[in-house]
C-alpha cells in the first residue's frame, strides 16, 4: 500500500491489437465469457534472489495475459513463444519470474521490456499453442454502467473470476502521468495487479492495477487504449520513444494550497509543488508556490485547472518543443514563460514518477 492508501492488485493480463467485433457473449452469460479467455489468463510469481534476514527471498504475487505470440514453428513440445503483458511494479525488483498457468504448470519467463511511466511491463515465456492472446477492446468505447469481469490471482490464491460494472472512467490518481484510470466494483484484491479486466465481448478494455484499500468495490484499471499506444514498442523489445520531460510537480488551487503558499484571493490554477533541479521548469525560473493560471493552446490561451491537463499538454508535445505558461507569483506579479522540454533522462526513465 503507497502513502496515498492505495494497494496494488495481482492480476497479470495480455492482449493483441487486432480489434474483433463487440458482439458474440452475452451480457449476463459470464460463465461462457469465462471459459473462453482463462486459459490466456496467468499468475505470476517474481522472486528477488536476495535472501532476507529471515532466510527467505522477497516475492511479488501478480497476474497477467498472453498479448501476442510468435509466428514461428511450435517446438516439438508444442510451445512457442508468447508476449504477456503485467504491471511493472510486479516485476520490477525481480531476478527469478515463473509463470502459472491455468492447467496448473509452471513456466520460466523472463522480463523483456517496460515501461514504467505507465506501470506495463512484457515477459517472454514458452507457453502452450493451446494458449492464445487475448484481444484488445477500446476503453473510450466503454460506458459507465457497462459490465465488466476480472480475472486474476488475488492473495495468490490462484484463479478467481469477479464481475461488476464500470463505475466511472478518467479517474484521476496520484501526482504522475498516465494517471487516468478506469474505475470498476469488480472485486479487486492484492494478487490482482496486472490482470485483465474484460468488457462482455470478452475483450480486454483495461488492466487491474489498484485498489482502494479502505473501502469496497473501489478498484481501478489502466485503460486499454493507453496499453495499446505502448505494445507495439514493448513487443518488438525496443526502447520506448525518449518522452518530454518539464520537471515539476502540481496541485491543484485550493483554499488549503493559497493559504500555504501566501495568496489571499480566490485564484484558480495549478500550484508548482516540487521542482527537480536543473530540469526545463527550473531552468525558466518557475519556484515552488508559482501558480500556473494558463496554457497557449492552438494558438489561444486557455485556463489550466487540473495536473492531468497541464501533464497531457507536456506529454502530447516532443523533446525540444517549448510550452507557453502564464504563471502568477504570491507578490501579484503576473508574468509569462516558455518553457522548453527536455527529453525524459535515462535515469529516470525506468522510474514510477510523481513528477513529469
Amino acid at each position: 500500500m503507497n502513502r496515498l492508501g492505495w494497494a496494488c492488485g495481482g492480476l497479470v493480463l495480455v492482449g493483441v491489437l487486432a480489434k474483433p467485433a463487440r458482439a458474440g457473449i452475452a451480457v449476463t452469460d459470464v460463465s461462457s465469457l469465462v471459459e473462453k479467455v482463462r486459459a490466456s489468463v496467468v499468475s505470476i510469481q517474481a522472486t528477488n534472489l536476495v535472501v532476507n534476514a529471515d532466510g527467505g527471498a522477497p516475492a511479488a504475487v501478480g497476474s497477467g495475459f498472453v498479448v501476442a505470440s510468435t509466428t514461428g514453428k511450435p517446438t516439438a513440445a508444442g510451445s512457442r513463444p508468447v508476449w504477456i503483458l503485467t504491471n511493472f511494479h510486479v516485476v520490477e525488483k525481480a531476478q527469478q519470474i515463473e509463470i502459472l498457468v491455468d492447467g496448473g504448470e509452471t513456466y520460466a519467463a523472463k522480463l523483456r521490456a517496460v515501461d514504467p511511466r505507465t506501470d506495463l511491463a512484457i515477459l517472454r515465456a514458452e507457453l502452450p499453442t493451446k494458449i492464445q492472446p487475448l484481444p484488445l477492446g477500446s476503453s473510450a468505447a466503454l460506458k459507465v454502467g457497462e459490465p465488466v469481469v476480472a480475472i486474476g490471482n488475488p492473495f495468490g490464491l490462484g484463479a478467481t473470476v469477479t464481475a461488476g460494472i464500470v463505475s466511472a472512467k478518467d479517474r484521476a490518481l496520484g501526482p504522475g502521468p498516465q494517471n487516468l484510470f478506469l474505475q470498476t466494483d469488480a472485486a479487486i484484491n492484492l494478487g490482482n495487479s496486472g490482470g485483465p479486466l474484460f468488457n462482455a465481448a470478452g475483450e480486454v478494455i483495461g488492466v487491474n492495477t489498484l485498489v482502494k484499500t479502505d473501502a469496497v468495490g473501489i478498484g481501478f484499471a489502466i485503460p486499454s487504449d493507453i496499453v495499446k499506444a505502448v505494445i507495439p514498442e514493448l513487443d518488438a523489445g525496443r526502447e520506448l520513444p525518449a518522452r518530454p520531460y518539464a520537471g515539476l510537480a502540481t496541485r491543484a488551487s485550493s483554499t488549503a494550497y493559497r493559504r500555504h503558499f501566501g495568496f489571499s484571493g480566490a485564484e484558480k490554477g495549478l500550484f508548482v509543488t516540487r521542482l527537480v533541479k536543473d530540469s526545463p521548469a527550473h531552468r525558466v525560473g518557475l519556484q515552488v508556490g508559482d501558480l500556473v493560471s494558463a496554457a497557449l493552446v492552438g494558438g489561444e490561451w486557455k485556463p489550466v485547472r487540473d495536473s492531468v491537463a497541464l501533464q497531457a499538454l507536456v506529454e502530447s508535445a516532443k523533446p525540444g518543443e517549448t510550452l507557453e505558461l502564464k504563471v502568477l507569483r504570491k507578490d501579484g506579479k503576473s508574468y509569462q514563460t516558455r518553457l522548453k522540454l527536455d527529453a525524459l533522462p535515462a535515469a529516470l526513465a525506468k522510474q514510477r514518477l510523481e513528477v513529469y
